[in-house]
């Protein structure tokens, strides 16, 4: 029997069938390696005088989260013991009250803002995934017979884009506490190294493309893009490319690619006075972005 093995990080849902995407790695000997498996058991009825049965196929999948850079889960958890300092009642609190407080507010985060993971499987599979996926939201069994499970990934299983996500949610609620995430005296080293990381990586916090409007965007962005100082709906959107008058006949500078969401000083003794150069040396991770928006160096 013809056995395929690949590793995939990638799943989605196509009607009632579970869609796998090998990793990049594996894609073109995957497709030589079906191809030859076709051609296997065409020859085999052509040759033979009465109609045989195919070869069956024996998939073996193996399921990997992406390997996370910068040490994402490390910083994740630290992020969650100072949200839990935060609301211990004791002035000092213990290390284990620490522990205790940070796994109750992972648990609280995987709930309202965690990724969930939809498959359809049959019942002899469903043991299986439930040993992989120990937080089963919902279950329900189709007409047929098979299994529909959600389920929330924990946060060993997440991807990039989802520790991505998870690390900025934080960095805004600390913010919100009350922390000062862009000042020495609090999380500044930790939010600034995270901003270069990005920056360095490509990654977008926010699709530079999509049409939210700027209030939207100021949602997601609630915290100083420049100084990591809180927000919220207050602030001011800077335009990196101008809008220009008459109009703006570029959509793309109505788009978040081309925002970012500073507070009023950077916004207007930085940048308004002293140019994009000025901003971009005091907060280095914007750059990439800036000169995206601007199509030039700064």
């Amino acid at each position: 029997m013809p056995v395929v093995k690949f590793t995939t990080t990638e799943y989605g849902l196509r009607g009632e069938g579970l869609i796998l995407s090998p990793d990049a790695p594996y894609r073109s000997v995957l497709g030589k390696a079906f191809d030859r498996i076709h051609d296997r058991n065409t020859k085999r009825q052509e040759s033979s005088e009465e109609e045989l049965d195919r070869l069956p196929l024996d998939i073996t999948i193996e399921w990997h989260a992406r390997k996370m850079s910068f040490d994402q889960l490390k910083l994740f958890w630290v992020l969650l013991e100072i949200a839990a300092s935060m609301q211990a009642d004791a002035a000092i609190p213990s290390p284990g009250e620490i522990k205790r407080l940070a796994n109750s507010l992972y648990e609280d985060y995987l709930k309202t803002q965690g990724p969930r993971a939809e498959v359809i499987i049959n019942a002899e599979a469903e043991m299986q995934m439930r040993e992989r996926f120990d937080r089963i939201l919902v279950r329900s069994v189709l007409e047929d017979g098979r299994i529909y499970l959600i389920a929330l990934l924990g946060a060993s299983q997440w991807t990039t884009a989802q520790a991505t996500a998870a690390i900025d949610y934080w960095f805004n609620e600390l913010a919100s506490m009350g922390v000062p995430v862009g000042d020495e005296a609090g999380i500044a080293h930790y939010w600034r190294e995270w901003r270069l990381h990005l920056a360095t990586e490509g990654i977008d916090i926010v699709d530079s493309d999509s049409g939210i409007s700027a209030d939207e965007y100021r949602l997601m962005t609630p915290i100083s893009e420049c100084c990591g100082s809180w927000l919220g709906l207050g602030g001011e959107i800077a335009h990196i490319k101008a809008r220009g008058v008459g109009g703006n006949p570029e959509d793309y500078k109505d788009r978040p690619g081309n925002w970012l969401h500073l507070c009023v000083e950077h916004h207007r003794q930085f940048q308004h006075q002293k140019g994009w150069a000025s901003l971009v040396k005091i907060a280095p991770w914007l750059r990439p972005k800036v000169e995206k928006a601007l199509g030039r160096k700064v």
